[in-house]
């Protein structure tokens, strides 16, 4: 009976050594796995972090998008604003002048009175201007308007 107890206190301690074993490869398994795990877990927050800064700058974008829109519509409206404006100018600028050019007409006319005048007044007083001349030319115009 004493040999049996030593044969299988051998086989308990044989069996125990290899549970041993298992055991360490077990926990160096468990270690790799658990540093996977962590690798992966700092990966994941890595990706998280960067799908913030994606998201907020992808809003950054939107909202500078937006303000750029709307200035494109002020802009059109400005745009629109002088060109009406422009065309407001054209047809005021067409009605000076021909204001201007009927004005020049009115002038020569005039000239061409006064000319007549002063050619049928032929005598000379002591001014050293024609008879009838007032010596300034724009009263002798009115003057021979009238």
């Amino acid at each position: 009976a004493g040999e049996k107890a030593r044969a299988d206190l051998a086989l308990g301690d044989e069996q125990l050594g290899r549970l041993r074993e298992q055991l360490a490869e077990a926990e160096e398994r468990a270690g790799a796995e658990a540093a996977a795990a962590a690798t992966a877990r700092d990966r994941v927050s890595s990706l998280e972090e960067q799908n913030r800064t994606y998201r907020a700058d992808m809003a950054e974008q939107d909202v500078q998008i937006e303000a750029l829109e709307h200035a494109l519509v002020e802009a059109r409206n400005t745009a629109d604003a002088a060109e009406v404006q422009l065309g407001e100018l054209t047809v005021e600028l067409t009605d000076t002048t021909a204001q201007l050019a009927d004005a020049s007409v009115r002038e020569m006319d005039l000239r061409v009175r006064v000319s007549r005048n002063a050619g049928e007044r032929t005598s000379v007083h002591g001014s050293g201007h024609p008879a009838g001349s007032t010596g300034v030319p724009f009263l002798d115009e009115a003057a021979a308007a009238a």
